[in-house]
């Protein structure tokens, strides 16, 4: 409307604006703008207009993709630097052949550049904010991740076995993502998506022995055959001189040829009985993280 764009030229006259940077549905308005800077003598600002962010449909965000509130990202989260990191790559990239996906604000600010902006509209895709959160919890100093992730697991003294764990185990660390569909009163379906990057279930074996089994693991690698196994895998542990990865490592690979069996078929049963996990460290350097000690004792038992 007239008064729409005589009041946006003032107000941002009086304020000083430099840089209009604004979405792609403003251009309609600045030819008007422009002949009302013109005719009032005023300092015409540069003018940015960004292409739309787009949900997958490829329309218009909306509610209807998932929340449109950052805040809700953040209770999710998702990580401040990695939603800056994300936004930033919505419609804009470093230069051809240039690859690179994460970065800091600091590498933002040197690298961003409006020329750069693409002008097709960009699609907001939450899988690829969830990797980029994975990203910045490997990169983020270990002091500060581990004060983050804390409350999700058993209580523990910060010491140095504390740090070795949670640092060997943050190489682990995933954000999901799972959907969650309703209707809303129009009859239309909503999807929003919620993420899940609880670092407890993955190495709250590390601090405790009530440690919980991964069932469709443990029925495939705790058996009849495997449990023998680990009683003797647990009886040469218990001979070592030494415990390091090395050692560890050797005595694993020996019992599996004097078995005639791979290292796999020892490997993988020893991993579910120490943590009840099918993934997680090298199995030789948890071992050694472990302690031997704490090893026997879950071998054992299993």
């Amino acid at each position: 409307s007239p008064t729409y764009n005589f009041a946006c030229v003032i107000d941002d006259s009086l304020m000083q604006i430099s840089h209009v940077l604004r979405g792609e549905d403003g251009i309609n308005n600045t030819p008007r703008q422009l002949l009302i800077y013109q005719a009032l003598g005023f300092e015409i600002p540069q003018f940015v207009h960004l292409p739309f962010l787009l949900g997958p449909d490829r329309k218009k965000l909306s509610k209807r993709h998932g929340a449109t509130n950052v805040l809700y990202y953040r209770d999710e989260g998702i990580l401040p630097d990695a939603m800056f990191n994300y936004l930033a790559l919505l419609g804009w990239n470093p230069g051809e052949g240039d690859t690179q996906e994460i970065f800091s604000r600091e590498e933002l600010k040197t690298k961003f550049t409006l020329e750069r902006v693409n002008k097709a509209a960009a699609i907001f895709d939450v899988e690829k904010l969830a990797h980029i959160n994975t990203e910045h919890l490997k990169a983020m100093p270990l002091e500060q991740f581990i004060e983050l992730v804390k409350p999700q697991l058993p209580p523990f003294e910060l010491d140095d076995y504390a740090r070795t764990a949670i640092e060997a185990a943050r190489e682990r660390v995933r954000t999901n993502v799972t959907w969650e569909e309703t209707v809303g009163d129009d009859g239309k379906t909503q999807r929003l998506a919620h993420f899940d990057t609880d670092f407890g279930r993955a190495a709250n074996y590390f601090f405790t022995d009530d440690y919980g089994m991964d069932e469709a693991g443990a029925a495939k690698h705790l058996t009849d055959v495997s449990r023998p196994r680990l009683q003797q895998f647990a009886t040469r542990l218990e001979a070592l001189s030494e415990w390091t990865v090395e050692s560890i490592e050797g005595a694993l690979r020996g019992l599996a040829e004097e078995l005639g069996i791979k290292p796999a078929e020892l490997i993988h049963p020893a991993r579910m009985a120490v943590s009840g996990r099918t993934v997680g460290p090298s199995i030789f350097h948890l071992l050694e993280i472990l302690g031997r000690e704490r090893v026997l004792h879950r071998l054992n038992r299993i």
